[in-house]
């Protein structure tokens, strides 16, 4: 008895057994034994059947050769029932089939059809038709396009001389517009010159007044006259003024005139209040030490100026900064209080040590 292992088409194993009478040689159980067996029982024709025994793919042109040599085993035999492909010589498929890197192609030029034409053939004969089949369209698109372009260089030609026009304009109007310029300068600088000049003039006339107004006082009060030289001196007064020496006066019987001082000239006058006094006040002597008991108010103290309050502010340890109003009145906070007793906002912030 021998047993025969078959995987059928439908994937399932089926245990095909022989007795001596089922095997057509004399001992041994031959591949051909193995078709008709496999004829009656799965319904596959001998000659379309292939018998895979291991590695080896068998035919009907090997029905006499015994299965137990083509097995490696001695207890069964396993086999797979395969089918015949019809077309083509075969290999390529199978190469295919065993490479690894096998990659499906979009490229079906080299195919044929039905007819034996190549595709690529095929598809070059469509696309001659459609090209002559919109040949009216791509002349009536030159047409347009030729068009489209004249029209363009004609535009571009026009926009060209407009800007040619505008240059010449811009070129004309900036010339304008600096010899106007030029002109307006000139005419500046000439009346600044003028100005000037009469400026200059009337200052020279109104110091031959007040010196003319000088000599006429002091020979009033026989203070001693000046030449008539000087009346005739320029303005820019390079010429020494020559005075003459004082005439002796007669002896006068009566009680001698105590002369008085003559009034101060408005110029005088003016300068005197431009400097913040006025001609009766004397000038104030300001103390060295400023002692804060000794005055009132804050704005006493606003008489030492800006820089001899920051002398005291600062020797005090308070803020130095501000204007001569918030100067003094900080200043003035010592006269009642300590200096730990000052608000804070009053002294200069601490530096803080930066750690090394």
């Amino acid at each position: 008895l021998t047993q025969v292992f078959v995987r059928a088409l439908d994937g399932r194993t089926r245990c095909l057994s022989f007795d001596r009478d089922d095997v057509s040689g004399e001992d041994a159980l031959t591949l051909g034994d193995l078709r008709r067996a496999l004829e009656s029982s799965e319904g596959v024709p001998a000659s379309e059947q292939l018998i895979r025994v291991g590695r080896l793919v068998l035919g009907d042109d090997a029905d006499d050769r015994a299965l137990c040599s083509l097995s490696d085993t001695r207890e069964g035999v396993d086999v797979d029932l395969l089918l015949r492909i019809n077309g083509g010589k075969g290999g390529f498929g199978s190469l295919l089939r065993g490479s690894k890197s096998a990659q499906t192609t979009t490229n079906f030029d080299a195919c044929r059809d039905l007819s034996g034409r190549r595709m690529r053939h095929v598809n070059a004969e469509k696309k001659a038709m459609e090209w002559a089949k919109h040949a009216e369209e791509r002349e009536l698109e030159k047409i347009a396009l030729k068009h489209i372009n004249s029209r363009t260089s004609e535009t571009k030609r026009k926009f060209e001389e407009i800007e040619e026009k505008e240059k010449e304009r811009f070129k004309k109007v900036t010339l304008a517009q600096r010899e106007s310029t030029e002109n307006a300068v000139a005419v500046g600088i000439k009346l600044d010159a003028e100005r000037r000049a009469r400026e200059a003039e009337s200052e020279a006339a109104k110091k031959r007044e007040q010196r003319r107004k000088q000599r006429e006082m002091d020979s009033m009060f026989g203070m001693g006259g000046i030449s008539d030289s000087e009346d005739s001196d320029d303005d820019d007064g390079d010429a020494p003024a020559v005075v003459e020496p004082e005439a002796p006066t007669p002896a006068i019987d009566s009680a001698p005139v105590e002369p008085t001082r003559p009034d101060t000239p408005p110029e005088d006058a003016e300068a005197q209040k431009e400097e913040g006094c006025s001609p009766s006040e004397v000038p104030v002597v300001l103390p060295k030490d400023i002692v804060l008991k000794e005055y009132g108010a804050a704005t006493e103290l606003e008489a030492f100026g800006l820089d001899r309050l920051k002398e005291e502010l600062m020797k005090h340890g308070l803020k130095c900064g501000g204007t001569l109003g918030e100067r003094s009145q900080r200043l003035f906070l010592l006269r009642d209080k300590t200096f730990d007793e000052i608000d804070a906002k009053f002294k200069p912030p601490v530096r803080k040590e930066k750690k090394r």
